[in-house]
């Protein structure tokens, strides 16, 4: 998997949150000036309007708001990656420690058992081989909602709270339609 490519775009939205956050703020409260501004089309009103609201707290709280993102990001991938190589090895009892306490872990511990895991274990190979098929196949055996299966979503059944645990066996899209 190309991770590179993929935390260079985070990181880039994450810059672009925060660079449009500072200049959305007055929106947010409804600043008159910058309004005006704008429908005035001056530019140096709106320029004095947005760097009036530019303060070093604001800065210190975007950056204290980029480190925290920014630890979470970290985290999570971790986590995604430990649990990802205990797939990849086949280790059922490493699995079962690296998804933890998440939500719905004990969901998908009532689908995905020691039994079955080697063929949880095919299917998310086959779900990063692009062989949506195969995939599945292996899902409606594994009980997991095959229509869930997509490369959009690999390692989506670890968050089987959203994809079933509540909602019975709806699809992915209709579980977050019903929360």
């Amino acid at each position: 998997m190309k991770k590179a490519p993929i935390l260079g775009i985070t990181a880039l939205l994450i810059v672009a949150f925060v660079a449009l956050g500072a200049f959305a703020m007055p929106f947010a409260k409804g600043d008159t000036d910058v309004r005006n501004a704008l429908e005035a089309g001056n530019y140096n009103a709106w320029k004095e309007a947005i760097t009036s609201r530019l303060t070093q707290d604001r800065f210190n709280r975007a950056v204290d708001n980029y480190q925290k993102m920014s630890e979470r990001r970290t985290l999570m991938q971790e986590k995604m990656g430990a649990v990802q190589s205990t797939i990849e090895s086949g280790d059922y009892q490493a699995w079962n420690s690296a998804i933890g306490d998440e939500p719905g872990a004990e969901k998908l511990r009532e689908v995905i058992t020691e039994d079955n895991f080697a063929t949880y274990a095919e299917m998310q190979q086959a779900i990063q081989d692009k062989d949506f098929a195969k995939a599945k196949d292996l899902a409606s055996q594994l009980g997991l909602p095959a229509e869930n299966v997509s490369g959009r979503f690999p390692m989506m059944w670890i968050n089987y709270k959203r994809t079933m645990g509540r909602h019975s066996f709806r699809s992915f899209d209709n579980s977050f339609a019903q929360q």
